[in-house]
């Protein structure tokens, strides 16, 4: 028998639906009272993701079913992994994933509060991960199932959790769970007590009030009927939601950081978040003033700073015993914005005979513009990662392309060494897009300080950054 909860598709099925996202369902292994099963938010999480990729060509992943379920170790059964352990898993997977670039978690443990700190901290090394569902999405769960108690009085094993699994796989409820109700409003304590110190029964909430039509009203995406295929409304979606939402970031964060060999370079912000000194805040550029390689390094970093304060001023706020909700950077549109716009605006991989010339052209220039012994391009997801090779035979990590569907146009990410990330940054142009040649002289007058740079080897770095890329695929 087929199990409903995993994932059937072959490799042939992704191939051809070449998905730009995957969606990998959380869970957890606890206990949910004497009614419902261990795995119940196992099921709850794939639920909701297939409810994803019903409405969108996505990659979809085998759930987790272990995580932090360390407030119910008292009960047995409870099984639990550390939050360092699920924090390296969810990184693992995004960095292995083969074809998608952009990974939505699906979270239905509200004890996996690591998982905000997984998607800040990828956001912040311009990945593309996003959470859901929100306290917001939940809310908007119970108001169209009409549940009678508050989110915060059901909390666990209580109406809708109840509800859903009623409505979806009914043959795993045991009996006994309208006679189950224990409330505990107060649960300042429950991250040091645990669950213990406030039901003994394993329930917080009202599973009496529960029926299989109120399961139906579990979080689902914002447009989730829109599908890709629906050409017009999807145009309509991103017009108004993904491109101008975009434009607004671009606007607030990405300022520009060119580090041309002649040593010029654009503006570049201040920790303090208040733009060029002596210019409004996110003014743009004006004539750019003679800078050093070294300034130029500054400013890059800088820029990195004002992005990783951005991300942290988008971080929401919320009660931490809430059911499924994990506090996430971004807006509630978030995931549909990476649905949306990631399947139609990240690059698609080019052709085999443009990647063949893109290594030939940049290495030929590498050679005779900055003596290197060559450079190697390595491609993944529509994306050209290019690292020098050194004389003596070291290697350093020089910047990223986007591909735009052209020969001599690509787009533009400077490596970070420091950080280990890639920073999207504008060419001397003042455009953040331009040819193989300009990408290389940009990236090479950044990491090379010294006229001789390219000829010793620079230290071993011990934060590779974006894991899977350059040579470490």
């Amino acid at each position: 028998m087929t199990n409903p909860l995993l994932p059937t598709a072959t490799t042939t099925d992704e191939r051809q639906r070449d998905a730009q996202v995957a969606i990998l369902p959380v869970g957890s292994f606890e206990q949910h009272g004497d009614h419902l099963p261990l795995s119940t938010d196992t099921i709850i999480a794939t639920l909701i993701s297939q409810s994803i990729a019903d409405a969108y060509p996505v990659m979809l992943l085998p759930p987790i079913t272990i995580s932090c379920s360390h407030e119910h170790a008292a009960w047995t059964g409870t099984v639990s992994i550390s939050a360092r352990t699920l924090h390296a898993v969810i990184t693992d997977v995004h960095d292995s994933l083969n074809g998608p670039n952009a990974l939505v978690i699906v979270n239905a443990h509200g004890g996996n509060y690591v998982l905000s700190n997984v998607v800040q901290e990828a956001s912040a090394a311009g990945r593309a991960m996003a959470l859901f569902p929100t306290r917001e999405d939940w809310q908007e769960a119970r108001n169209a199932a009409h549940l009678t108690s508050s989110m915060h009085e059901d909390m666990h094993a209580g109406e809708i959790e109840t509800s859903i699994l009623l409505h979806a796989y009914p043959q795993v409820i045991r009996p006994g769970y309208e006679n189950a109700d224990h409330t505990d409003d107060d649960r300042r304590h429950l991250l040091t007590e645990g669950m213990p110190a406030y039901t003994k029964n394993g329930v917080i909430g009202r599973p009496s009030l529960a029926t299989a039509e109120k399961g139906q009203g579990r979080p689902r995406l914002p447009h989730h009927q829109l599908r890709p295929r629906d050409e017009p409304a999807r145009q309509a979606l991103l017009n108004c939601s993904h491109r101008d939402q975009a434009a607004a970031r671009r606007a607030a964060v990405q300022r520009p950081v060119a580090c041309p060999p002649s040593g010029r370079a654009a503006w570049g912000p201040v920790p303090d978040g208040s733009g060029t000194p002596g210019r409004p805040p996110h003014a743009g550029p004006a004539v750019p003033a003679e800078r050093t390689d070294q300034d130029c390094r500054a400013a890059a970093q800088m820029q990195s700073y004002d992005r990783h304060c951005m991300a942290g001023r988008r971080t929401c706020s919320g009660a931490i015993d809430d059911p499924g909700f994990v506090p996430h950077p971004g807006s509630p549109s978030s995931v549909v914005d990476l649905l949306e716009g990631t399947m139609s605006g990240m690059p698609k991989d080019p052709p085999e005979p443009m990647k063949h010339h893109l290594r030939q052209r940049m290495n030929d220039h590498a050679r005779s513009r900055w003596q290197l012994s060559g450079v190697d391009v390595h491609f993944r997801g529509g994306f050209a990662y290019v690292e020098a090779r050194l004389h003596g035979g070291a290697h350093a990590r020089l910047c990223r392309l986007g591909f735009k569907g052209l020969l001599h146009t690509w787009g533009f990410a400077i490596y970070l060494p420091d950080e280990g990330i890639y920073q999207d940054s504008l060419l001397p142009s003042g455009h953040p897009s331009g040819t193989p040649e300009e990408a290389l002289d940009c990236a090479c007058a950044f990491q090379f300080t010294a006229p001789d740079a390219h000829t010793t080897p620079p230290p071993p770095s011990t934060n590779r950054g974006d894991a899977g890329l350059g040579r470490n695929v």
